[in-house]
């Protein structure tokens, strides 16, 4: 029994292995500040694509409330959560220093999370949208246990099929 879980787990690693050598990049939404936002967005316009970038925007749930430090959270939502379902982005970035520069982000060129903690599902909820062009995986300890649950009865040739 136990090897045929192992198998399972090497199943979900080997099915990871094709993102290895991927770059990745986060963003920490708890701790943004004004023009945060954008400027990360810019940043990530300018990345070299192959291989294909890793975005993992974090604790997407925690943006901070608006004040003289920080943007509105709807327009850090928008450009963040939102934008990723056009099939192109036309972005000024109007941050002091950058001469509302215009850079543009194909959502297709990136790999792209977003992460919450989950007790914070509900919140998620009033971020996350269906029509974001973003799939749900939710709890990934859980995801990884059903992956492990469903192959579990299943030989190590079979197994080395479905990686192929």
């Amino acid at each position: 029994m136990q090897k045929a879980i192992d198998n399972a787990g090497n199943a979900l690693v080997k099915r990871m292995q094709q993102h290895a050598g991927r770059e990745i990049y986060r963003l920490d939404c708890s701790k943004l500040c004004k023009s945060d936002a954008i400027g990360w967005l810019r940043k990530v316009s300018q990345l070299p694509l192959s291989p294909k970038p890793i975005l993992v925007i974090e604790n997407i749930t925690e943006i901070p409330q608006e004040d003289e430090v920080h943007d509105n959270p709807k327009y850090v939502e928008n450009l963040l959560v939102h934008s990723w379902k056009n099939p192109a982005n036309q972005f000024t970035d109007n941050c002091p220093g950058q001469n509302n520069e215009q850079f543009t982000i194909n959502p297709h060129d990136y790999t792209v999370f977003l992460t919450w903690e989950p007790e914070d599902k509900e919140k998620l909820n009033n971020v996350w949208c269906a029509s974001d062009g973003l799939a749900w995986i939710g709890n990934f300890a859980d995801y990884r246990q059903k992956f492990t649950d469903d192959y579990k009865q299943t030989d190590l040739s079979e197994l080395q099929k479905l990686c192929v």
